[in-house]
């Protein structure tokens, strides 16, 4: 199966794939940073 796709198509797969856990990483920080800033704001 795998000689059928172009020879790029696992680097761009991969590629794509640590781009996505890097934006999801980077937003559940700034989801656990704002819910701290606004249980400080909360006393």
């Amino acid at each position: 199966m795998l000689k059928k796709h172009p020879r790029g198509l696992v680097f761009i797969f991969f590629t794509e794939m640590w781009e996505r856990v890097g934006f999801f990483t980077l937003m559940a920080v700034l989801v656990l940073l704002f819910l701290k800033r606004l249980k400080r704001f909360a006393r």
